[in-house]
């Protein structure tokens, strides 16, 4: 049995300032309590601020993005949902996940073009609740709910039963989200990003480049002086 870990985190010491560099490849089964184990681990550790990357992650279930949402934020909508018959459904945060680490660590997000599903409403619940910058590329832009239905033969078709809104009412599907500060992103970077991922699939591990990742080296400029402001 093969295990791949949907979390990986590490740290970067950036002056004075000590910085927890997360990133979530997709919204699994596990990926809930893995955020939990790692957040558990960087609060402990009283970091100055926090990178959230979800470049590449494409996406997955709905109940644990709601999940791990609501650790960062405390009240608020996570997402709307609208169904194929006119109903709404507002998915609020969930009590008793949020980690009081937020309440004064500055933080900035990551995205690409390979955010999707997701990524893309936990992007659009860190931007309306809690205004944290947004930097990268344009996301995918899919926001389909979709719902299995049995088949006699065993199989299941997916069929769209609905769509995802931003708390803020934004429809994102076919679009994308709009990163706040756009940065490209090489295909040399993508290509090594890959290949780290790949090779750590199984581990914590993730592959940190400051030299060379110009979306990561603006994240964490940005990120710098939002810590000089709170001091």
């Amino acid at each position: 049995l093969i295990e791949t870990k949907t979390v990986k985190y590490d740290f970067l010491n950036i002056g004075n300032n000590r910085i927890a560099y997360i990133k979530i490849t997709n919204f699994g089964e596990t990926t809930a309590d893995e955020m939990k184990s790692a957040l558990n681990e960087i609060s402990a550790q009283n970091p100055s601020g926090v990178v959230l990357d979800l470049r590449n992650n494409p996406g997955g279930l709905l109940n644990i993005v709601v999940d791990v949402a609501s650790m960062f934020i405390k009240n608020g909508v996570i997402v709307n949902v609208k169904y194929y018959n006119g109903y709404q459904e507002n998915m609020s945060s969930e009590p008793g996940k949020y980690f009081n680490i937020f309440d004064k660590t500055p933080m900035v997000l990551l995205v690409n073009k390979g955010s999707a599903s997701a990524s893309e409403i936990l992007t659009g619940a860190l931007k309306d609740d809690l205004d944290i910058p947004v930097i990268g590329q344009t996301t995918y832009g899919k926001a389909a709910v979709q719902r299995p239905f049995q088949l006699s033969n065993g199989g299941e078709v997916w069929l769209p039963i609905g769509r995802y809104l931003t708390p803020s009412g934004k429809d994102i599907h076919l679009k994308g989200f709009d990163p706040d500060i756009f940065i490209e992103q090489t295909e040399k970077e993508v290509v090594s990003q890959d290949t780290e991922e790949a090779l750590n699939a199984t581990t914590n591990k993730v592959s940190i480049d400051t030299e060379n990742d110009n979306q990561l080296k603006k994240g964490l400029e940005i990120l710098i002086e939002k810590i000089g402001a709170t001091r």
